[in-house]
């Protein structure tokens, strides 16, 4: 296998070994049916069902048991979930861990959505769907089958599918703290203007675009700047912006599942049913599928899916400009039309499919026998059952085809749709990194075919590049198709260059060429910078009226001081407010601070206004900010703080000592005078660990704000008190106090999911997670 691709693999092996609590993989392995018996106030069961549409939660114990697991978890919320699921005769459930037991997850999730599926015969359309958005690397839900007992009643077999939260952005991006908007009914992406207001409109009682995380900020900024760039940009600078700001290929492979499917209950036709994630880190807008039930021939509009067409698949009402922007560029409608391809080859033909079909057939059968309640619904036999997976013609009710027949069919159909135009090549995908030399991988294409792919190398301050030639390395049989289109190439060593910048170009045979990025060159560093003197002097986490930035807001903003006696190039720095992600954004080149001089940078995710607006804004609740070197791993200066307030700064007096105190505002200018009034100043505090996860030790690091009797315990995840690592007064500033994996007897504890928990003058708490890994 590629170097490249071995390193990555090894990377994303430590990555999973590091997710806090995730083992995830047990509770959705599907090679079995699960057991969950639920156990309910007989009443409670009685109310849920005569209040259909109430989301009221009621206390239940849940035995959970497959393969991996067999356990009894009480205080556990229970409730219908769904739309029209609610008044069926089979109706879905939502389990919930985390509702009566503040923090708690199970087995990595604190939610399990269970789907009747009362809609499909085959009860197995979903699962075939999310296998397949599985198959090809998508970042999508997981999903098992579960038969569920209430009150040991025999309920059905039902999908046990992944709830998409908060826990599933932390296992599926490298960045987890962005905005997540569950994308309902009538959420084209129309512009309605510039103002983020706008875009939190209601229909039938929710909003239609949802946020799910950062809700008490309630920010939908991001959104109406996507939205602004899918229907305001030229189609001349439309690719640019794309690709600076969205998953491109992320986008193409859910409009060429969804195509192939036949899964009109989303974005493209029914503009509802998918989720938008803004990743802070890398800036990017990411689609996540969502709901898969209408699927493989399920049809109530009388149209005839297995002959949809491909490249104008929406509903004839008012546009979808997140797919139309796509399909109207050269460039990616031939992308698009290349994963089509692919993946009608290598992933959706029944020659594929059809072993794993008969298997998961097999496998639920016996619960679909005894399962009375799908019936109701529909009048669904066991016939229907099994008819419903037929390659031959089978039609009841809204079920046009059978599901072998339909995979033939379409598959069949869009084949015969293909059409390439004539563009240049696309670059979709790009990799690199560095162990003396610089390996780089990108995934390219072109229906003309390439007649070659180079990397242009630019050391330093050179003008003219340097071509280092890639050569195509495919990964025979995959279903990734961005490993069916790989290229490698090298940058030697660069021993005697300090840094350079780098973009791919690739040449298809009639001479057309696209570079990519398109828009900037990737910056390469071959060192750390010494640069000790650097430190963060001041920041201002709530700024409500007191310094605007160059566009008249009233920003967030940090400050760095250089006390040293040279100027200092802060060119590939790296500023974070996460301890877990050191590399989230990085100083631009040519910024230089001068000696004895400040640097203010803009902490608004406005990365747009200029070049020292970051991608994350600062926490007013308290948070972690941090300075690192070029290797993204040294930590050149760190503050961790507690609450802010408004207009009242925070940092170092005088200039670059270690004396903190909150001030008023003073950016690029001495720090002078304390807050003018301390009583405004809230007496809370932060409080992060750091590493984690972490073996043998981790630092537990708080900020108080006056002079308070502190209390630091550890727990383990079932409320014992393992160890006190601090019962005294303490004066006011910040803390930080080591835990080294041990009990109170000075016994090594074991591997697994750790509380701490901070108490202040036996008045306030704050708890964390920490995981502890051998």
């Amino acid at each position: 296998m590629l170097k490249l691709k071995i390193y990555l693999c090894v990377l994303m092996l430590i990555m999973l070994i590091q997710l806090i609590g995730d083992d995830s993989n047990l509770l959705f392995d599907d090679s079995s049916v699960a057991l969950i018996e639920i156990t309910v106030d007989a009443d409670d069961l009685i109310w849920m069902y005569d209040n259909v549409w109430s989301d009221s939660l009621h206390l239940t114990e849940v035995h959970f048991s497959n393969q991996n697991i067999d356990e009894i978890v009480s205080d556990v919320g229970f409730r219908l979930r769904g739309n029209t699921s609610r008044i069926s005769y089979k109706k879905s459930f939502k389990l919930s861990f985390n509702d009566f037991f503040s923090g708690r997850e199970f087995y990595g999730v604190d939610k399990i959505n269970l789907n009747g599926e009362h809609n499909d015969p085959s009860i197995i359309r979903s699962k075939l769907c999310w296998d397949i958005y599985q198959q090809i690397g998508m970042k999508s839900s997981r999903e098992a089958y579960a038969a569920v007992y209430i009150n040991e009643m025999y309920f059905g077999l039902y999908a046990n599918i992944e709830h998409i939260d908060d826990e599933f952005l932390e296992k599926n991006f490298a960045d987890a703290s962005g905005n997540l908007w569950k994308c309902n009914y009538l959420a084209r992406l129309n512009y309605l203007g510039d103002d983020p207001e706008l875009y939190k409109f209601y229909n039938n009682n929710s909003r239609v675009y949802e946020l799910r995380t950062n809700e008490e900020e309630d920010d939908y900024g991001e959104l109406a700047r996507l939205i602004d760039v899918l229907n305001n940009t030229s189609s001349g600078v439309i690719a640019d912006s794309l690709e600076k700001i969205v998953d491109v290929a992320g986008v193409l492979k859910y409009f060429a599942i969804d195509v192939l499917t036949g899964s009109w209950d989303d974005y493209w036709y029914g503009k509802n049913n998918y989720y938008i994630y803004h990743e802070p880190t890398a800036d990017k807008f990411h689609i996540i599928p969502y709901d898969y039930d209408n699927t493989f021939g399920v049809d109530w509009m009388g149209i005839d899916w297995t002959e949809r067409d491909i490249y104008q698949f929406r509903h004839p009402d008012a546009g979808r400009p997140l797919a139309d922007v796509f399909m109207e560029n050269d460039q990616y409608s031939n992308l698009y039309t290349h994963f089509l391809e692919f993946y009608s080859d290598e992933v959706f033909n029944l020659p594929v499919l059809e072993d794993r079909i008969d298997d998961i057939k097999d496998m639920i059968t016996p619960w679909a026998e005894i399962d009375f309640f799908r019936t109701y619904d529909y009048g669904f036999t066991m016939d229907d059952f099994h008819d419903s997976y037929s390659a031959d013609s089978y039609v009841n009710q809204h079920i046009k085809n059978g599901l072998k027949e339909f995979i033939n069919l379409r598959n069949a159909s869009v084949v015969e749709q293909l059409e390439y135009l004539d563009a240049p090549p696309v670059i979709y995908e790009l990799d690199h990194y560095r162990e003396g030399s610089i390996y780089v991988d990108v995934s390219a294409f072109s229906n003309a075919g390439l007649a070659d792919v180079n990397i242009e190398f630019y050391a330093e301050d050179n003008t003219e590049p340097v071509l280092y030639p890639m050569s195509y390395e495919p990964v025979i049989g995959t279903k990734l198709v961005e490993e069916a289109d790989n290229w490698q190439g090298i940058i030697p060593s660069l021993e005697d260059v300090e840094y350079g910048y780098f973009q791919v170009r690739a040449t298809d045979v009639n001479g057309q060429s696209q570079v990519y990025p398109r828009t900037h060159r990737i910056l390469v560093q071959t060192g750390i910078l010494d640069v000790e003197d650097l430190v963060i002097n001041e920041f201002l986490a709530v700024n409500d009226s007191s310094y605007a930035d160059e566009a008249g807001e009233f920003d967030d903003w940090l400050e760095l001081y250089n006390p040293g006696a040279e100027n200092i190039d802060l060119s590939g720095l790296f500023l974070t407010d996460n301890p877990e992600n050191l590399d989230k954004w990085q100083i631009p080149s040519e910024t230089i601070i001068e000696v004895g001089g400040y640097l203010i940078f803009w902490c608004d995710e406005d990365q747009e206004q200029g070049t020292l607006h970051t991608n994350f804004k600062l926490s007013s609740g308290g948070e972690t900010i941090i300075i690192t070197n070029l290797d993204a791993s040294t930590v050149i200066d760190s503050i961790s703080f507690g609450t802010q307030t408004a207009d009242i700064s925070f940092g170092r007096s005088p200039d670059g000592s270690d004396s903190w105190m909150f001030l008023t505002p003073t950016p690029s200018a001495e720090n002078i005078g304390t807050a003018s009034d301390e009583d405004e100043i809230l007496e809370k505090v932060s409080l992060n660990n750091y590493p984690n996860p972490f073996n043998p030790e981790t630092m537990i690091t708080f900020t108080i704000n006056q002079e308070s009797q502190i209390d630091l315990s550890i727990y383990n995840i079932r409320g014992q008190k393992i160890i006190t690592l601090n019962d005294s007064k303490m004066k006011s500033g910040t803390h930080s106090i080591s835990w080294n994996g041990r009990d109170a007897a000075n016994r090594n504890v074991s591997s697994g999911l750790y509380l701490y928990k901070l108490s202040i003058d036996d008045k306030e708490t704050i708890t964390n997670k920490c995981l502890l890994l051998k």
